[in-house]
């Protein structure tokens, strides 16, 4: 949090549920409605590919590698 008590970043999990996904949407325009400027970063791996996630995240993998790992086209 900033010094005023604000917060620069807001970290929401998800899961299924549609319970959680209309709390995620009621603080996306919660702050949407503030005068902050927002950035909106969605993750949209299966739970199958949190593995070669980690390794990417730990620098295990190069960025051409965990493309490859992840086959993107087949992702979604």
């Amino acid at each position: 949090m900033d010094t005023d008590g604000t917060a620069r970043l807001v970290c929401v999990g998800q899961d299924a549920s549609q319970l959680l996904r209309t709390r995620w949407l009621r603080i996306i325009r919660s702050y949407s409605d503030g005068p902050w400027q927002i950035a909106i970063g969605v993750e949209v791996l299966r739970e199958p590919q949190q593995s070669t996630l980690n390794h990417w995240t730990r620098r295990e993998l190069t960025e051409l590698e965990f493309l490859k790992a992840i086959d993107l086209q087949r992702t979604g």
